[in-house]
């Protein structure tokens, strides 16, 4: 099938010859949800809420002025994001429905359904290459393995496979419940891939290569950086030796995608949905400033809830070295090379970032928590400084997940 546009769009639009701009995805003004009756849904007016509230600037229109506006108008919008689909517009031909918001949803709906038949019927091809693509792997760093203990997990996994040949019809037939147990038994399956892969015992790194890891991690951390989740396995395994070449490195997988990726995330990390929400926004506004002081206190916010009711809580460095002594001991006692990376990482960043300024006086390279918070930052918030921040906070949040 043809892809059609997903991702987010600033679309320009006139009322009243006055110009406004809207940032949207196809998902934001296409009501898309199942419902028992369709005609219950007012799908024009759910659209002109949804653009509205999607819309930049002061002085905006009302929901009745949009969702008041000829077919045309709304057409133009949806046509940003359709770009001719063949497939789409198939669909949309064939639907009933005469309303053009309602016609678009329902056509949309079924496409995005089509699609993921589609890829269902491919899951079982999908997981047999990607189960070869492990085995040679493995292969390739295993030197001494139990081929007994090797072959019962390769009948495991050639039975579980045949379970998926032999269902795949039941799959495609009924999607929901598929998808749902598709996910139980891939994470079952993983699972024991991976308690094989830790059975064997293969040591990846020698006591020398694990110290220059740690040195290159708490370095990134120095500069203001922790791991980018798009960035490659090895892409942050030795650092450069200055603040700008680390920013240049860093900022390779901080692209737009990237960035809509990672605040997919934090939105559902984040318990202060409201506040995440708040600096996302300020930064697809531009307003950077505002943009760090929201993030610098969801950071504070939640290493001070880490801290027991029944002793006086720490701020700024105090509560990051709570904290710090919390990590410490969970980390050393998991044993696992990436917790102790992250460790390193994740906590020379929060005490750069919160460093004490020695009454305002010290240099400032890194964003500064003190020095913003108080007014004093001779500075300028720039793009980079929240970016930094928002791995920050997502990297300190999975961490936190993980240790907890």
């Amino acid at each position: 099938m043809e892809s059609i546009t997903n991702g987010r769009k600033e679309v320009v639009y006139s009322i009243n010859s006055l110009n406004y701009i809207v940032s949207v995805s196809l998902r934001d003004i296409l009501y898309l949800d199942e419902c028992p009756s369709e005609e219950l849904v007012d799908y024009r007016k759910y659209t002109a809420e949804k653009i509205l509230e999607h819309t930049s600037g002061d002085n905006k229109p009302n929901v009745e002025q949009i969702e008041s506006q000829p077919d045309e108008f709304f057409k133009e919008i949806f046509d940003c994001f359709l770009l001719d689909n063949s497939d789409f517009l198939e669909l949309y031909s064939s639907c009933e429905s005469t309303e053009i918001c309602e016609r678009y949803a329902l056509s949309y709906r079924r496409y995005l359904l089509n699609i993921t038949v589609d890829k269902a019927a491919q899951i079982p091809q999908a997981i047999n290459t990607a189960l070869i693509d492990v085995a040679e792997k493995a292969a390739s760093i295993v030197q001494e393995v139990n081929f007994d203990f090797l072959q019962s997990i390769a009948e495991k996994i050639n039975s579980a496979m045949s379970w998926y040949a032999d269902n795949a019809s039941k799959i495609i037939g009924s999607l929901a419940s598929a998808l749902e147990g598709f996910a139980k038994i891939s994470e079952n399956l993983l699972s024991g891939i991976s308690d094989f892969i830790t059975e064997i015992n293969v040591p990846e790194y020698s006591e020398e290569e694990k110290q220059e890891l740690i040195k290159a991690y708490k370095q990134w951390g120095k500069f203001g950086w922790t791991i980018p989740p798009n960035s490659y396995f090895n892409s942050f395994h030795n650092c450069p030796d200055t603040l700008l070449e680390a920013d240049k490195v860093a900022l390779q997988f901080c692209k737009k995608q990237d960035m809509e990726e990672l605040f997919a995330s934090l939105e559902t990390l984040c318990k202060r949905k409201k506040d995440i929400r708040e600096a996302i926004e300020c930064y697809h506004h531009r307003h950077y400033k505002a943009c760090a002081l929201i993030l610098f206190s969801l950071i504070d916010s939640r290493i001070i809830r880490l801290q027991s009711k029944n002793e006086k809580y720490g701020v700024g460095i105090g509560a990051i070295s709570k904290f710090k002594k919390i990590a410490k001991e969970k980390t050393t006692n998991e044993g696992k090379l990436f917790l102790a990376l992250s460790y390193e990482n994740i906590f020379p960043c929060l005490f750069t970032m919160f460093e004490d300024t020695n009454n305002f006086t010290k240099k400032q390279t890194i964003i500064n928590r003190n020095y913003l918070d108080h007014g004093i930052s001779y500075k300028s918030v720039r793009k980079k400084d929240c970016i930094k921040l928002f791995l920050l906070l997502y990297n300190m949040l999975e961490f936190i997940e993980i240790i907890k």
